[in-house]
């Protein structure tokens, strides 16, 4: 006779090893091991018990570098590249592009002479290949900055002579191409050819706006571009088909009325969950969800004021705001529309300089921690989302381990390595 032990994330069903429940774990080990353990919405599996999800934040000025500009609103969002553990910060009222290892935790920053002086940049950022395509702020032109070979360039896409907030939010990606709903750069869809770097325009029809916001944000699923509902309760979500070529807007009436309070400025920014798209509250206080396949949107009712929190990331089913004008990283249960709040301390009040001022930007996943951004503070925020191995290391049930010669991981709680 021989005794049975389980892998981790595996339970003894009297008679075999069975894998756990999504969201549920276990250690694995003795055949004795019968349930799965499932972790709070602000927990981790850190392979043996629930961890508490930690926030900490480092101040930019701690690394080598220096802001250039110390105005607020500064970086945007934030960015991963691809294949590394390393976070680029869109730039929107300041002049650099910022740099930020999330091993090290370092930050630097990458200047430019075509982007030195300059403000009002760029509103978002969508990762194709090697390059990051940055959304025009008060700009008539995409930015372009190519990760490996770390050089700066624009496109041209639109021809305002006064360019004021034409977009909002990250491109949509769709094969080979980006789209970008508009918010005051009038009733076109601007496009891009990433194979060639080129750029035409889509003209749609009226759109109702508030002082001529549109949208605030532009997310793929499927073959479908969702543009966030930001200008006016009429506004709608905008739907583009790309396969069709046919652009439609979806009512959101029954849930946004004609309410001079939050019936304008409605959402900005979001992210994407399979078929669901989260739009993160701006006058609204609660979070909108549109499944895109069933055609269903509803608010998530939060219970924090409006603006509080930022478009999201998501990670093993759970969805993460960075706050905005509050002063909590909301988390959201993909699944059930449960969630919970954690508390950031140790950050400039901004509030209580300028109400207008938020405190970080749209954040980013990396080595399973949230990062997000300076926005309206100084400060780089981490939220500490799950267990990490070291990049180049896998988790062989036991231990983090080195991958081979050849293969490579992005850390985390990978459980294999790739070949490169």
């Amino acid at each position: 006779t021989s005794c049975t032990t389980c892998n981790a994330n595996e339970i003894w069903n009297g008679q075999a090893c069975e894998a756990c429940p999504d969201g549920s774990y276990s250690a694995g080990g003795d055949a004795t091991t019968t349930l799965c353990t499932t972790c709070a919405l602000n927990e981790y599996w850190n392979w043996t018990a629930c961890q508490a999800m930690t926030f900490h934040h480092v101040s930019p000025s701690s690394s080598s570098a220096t802001v250039t500009t110390t105005s607020k609103y500064q970086f945007s969002h934030a960015v991963k590249a691809p294949h590394k553990n390393v976070v680029y910060f869109v730039p929107k009222n300041i002049d650099v592009i910022g740099k930020l290892d999330v091993e090290s935790e370092t930050f630097s920053e990458l200047q430019f002479t075509s982007l030195t002086g300059s403000t009002q940049n760029y509103e978002g950022g969508t990762v194709v290949g090697s390059k990051i395509y940055m959304t025009p702020m008060h700009k008539n032109h995409i930015g372009v900055f190519d990760t490996e070979t770390k050089e700066y360039s624009t496109i041209a896409v639109y021809a305002s002579s006064d360019p004021k907030n034409m977009a909002n939010g990250p491109p949509a990606s769709i094969g080979t191409k980006l789209y970008i709903c508009p918010n005051m750069a009038g009733n076109v869809m601007a496009v891009i050819d990433t194979t060639t770097d080129t750029a035409s325009l889509i003209t749609l029809d009226t759109i109702p706006t508030y002082s001529s916001r549109r949208f605030a944000g532009s997310f793929a699923v499927g073959d479908k571009v969702i543009c966030v509902p930001y200008g006016r309760f009429d506004t709608g979500i905008g739907i583009y088909d790309t396969t069709t070529q046919t652009w439609t807007r979806r009512s959101i009436t029954d849930v946004v009325p004609d309410q001079a309070s939050n019936g304008h400025y409605m959402y900005q920014n979001g992210c994407v969950a399979g078929d669901v798209v989260y739009f993160a509250g701006d006058r609204r206080a609660g979070v909108g969800k549109y499944n895109v396949t069933a055609d269903d949107f509803y608010e998530i009712a939060v219970d924090q004021a409006a603006a509080s929190f930022t478009g999201c990331a998501v990670l093993n089913g759970k969805a993460y705001f960075p706050p905005s004008k509050g002063r909590s990283i909301l988390v959201v249960d993909v699944a059930t529309d449960a969630y919970e709040t954690i508390a950031v301390s140790g950050v400039e009040d901004i509030q209580a300089i300028n109400a207008n001022y938020r405190s970080f930007g749209v954040g980013a996943i990396a080595l399973n921690n949230f990062i997000m951004p300076p926005f309206g503070n100084d400060e780089i925020g981490f939220l500490k989302i799950g267990f990490t191995c070291a990049t180049d290391e896998y988790w062989n049930g036991t231990s983090c381990a080195a991958c081979a010669e050849g293969s490579f991981s992005a850390g985390g709680n990978a459980t294999s390595c790739e070949n490169l």
